[in-house]
């Protein structure tokens, strides 16, 4: 009978990392994947982008996380012999002199400063940029093409004979005492990467996820020439030869990966708010991430079986925080060595 260590349920951004580090630690693994077309790591903007949100203030752990993240996708780009991963900065656009006067003093932020560039005046900025009072870089960062990233995973895996096309049927998970069996391969774990389908996982349906629906436009602009990232309210992101990739938007009630006309609004609005030149729609594509209620990702084992683990939740910064994690979750795994409980499911038993 055919065994493997580990069962890895999904070979999105969270499954693929798993298995990588899983097997540079020596345990053998099996993928499966249904395949699908347009899933939350195969339509994900891929950028890393530590200081977000109203207040401007840096992402949870990301002195940690980015370069970590950088380091771990250059040294998977080096042994696959394939180039995924850039290393592009980000034009925070002024908003108003409210929101200039914010990033100015976040230049005096010791845990900001390692991410914070050069800052632009309105006349420094390309006329094909919408900024009228300039902008703030972001360095130290990067931008992972997503479906280069696991397109190069599944044929290394595939080589590894340890990939399969294939949806999981529950039915099919026979957990033993001293094993566990799956269409007749023994594995010692299962471990569950499939996004945010798994709040009607039987066994981890419990974790208060929290899954997000966002679309991105792919664009064409022959006029604009950018060599980083514009970001308004929504990024653009040059993808080379005149296309960029645009969004995203965000949705918490509606948990399908069918585009939509207010999504398609809503981003190119935040188009015109970024950017002066005219554009053709290529492409328009949604996915549902897995975001979870309290912001943090869920990693380690059911409280009452151990042969079914999960590592899933890593919601909007799955670039940033997937390779850390993925690595923790690996010597949890290989090593028993424990996980902190800020991230570790325990923080839900009872």
């Amino acid at each position: 009978m055919k065994s493997y260590d580990y069962l890895i349920v999904g070979q999105g951004l969270a499954g693929s990392l798993l298995s990588w580090f899983l097997i540079d630690k020596g345990a053998s693994v099996l993928v499966i994947d249904p395949e699908e077309k347009n899933t939350s790591s195969k339509v994900a903007a891929g950028l890393i982008h530590p200081i977000t949100g109203r207040r401007m203030v840096l992402s949870w752990r990301a002195d940690e996380f980015v370069p970590y993240s950088i380091q771990t996708f250059r040294s998977i780009e080096k042994a696959l012999k394939k180039h995924f991963f850039y290393d592009i900065p980000v034009l925070e656009i002024f908003q108003n002199y409210g929101h200039q006067n914010d990033w100015l003093a976040q230049s005096e932020n010791s845990l900001c400063k390692p991410f914070l560039g050069k800052q632009l005046k309105a006349g420094d900025v390309s006329t094909e940029v919408n900024a009228p009072l300039g902008g703030q870089f972001l360095i130290n960062g990067g931008w992972l093409n997503t479906n280069a990233f696991l397109a190069a995973m599944k044929d290394f895996l595939i080589s590894k004979d340890s990939y399969r096309k294939q949806e999981l049927d529950f039915k099919d998970l026979k957990f033993n005492d001293d094993e566990l069996l799956f269409q007749d391969i023994k594995f010692k774990k299962v471990i569950f990467c499939d996004g945010y389908k798994a709040r009607t996982n039987p066994l981890f349906s419990y974790l208060p996820f929290n899954p997000a629906k966002g679309e991105l436009l792919t664009i064409q602009s022959i006029e604009l020439k950018l060599d980083y990232v514009a970001h308004n309210g929504i990024k653009v992101i040059p993808l080379g030869k005149d296309q960029y990739l645009c969004g995203a938007n965000y949705s918490w009630d509606e948990f399908d990966e069918t585009p939509t006309a207010k999504g398609l609004k809503f981003i190119q609005d935040g188009i015109s708010k970024c950017i002066n030149s005219p554009y053709v729609i290529t492409n328009h594509t949604a996915g549902v991430r897995p975001a979870t209620a309290d912001r943090r990702p869920f990693l380690g084992l059911h409280s009452n079986n151990n042969k079914a683990g999960i590592f899933n939740g890593l919601g909007f910064k799955g670039v940033m925080m997937g390779p850390w994690l993925a690595e923790r979750m690996s010597r949890f795994l290989v090593n028993n060595e424990p996980l902190e409980k800020e991230f570790s499911v325990e923080r839900f038993n009872f």
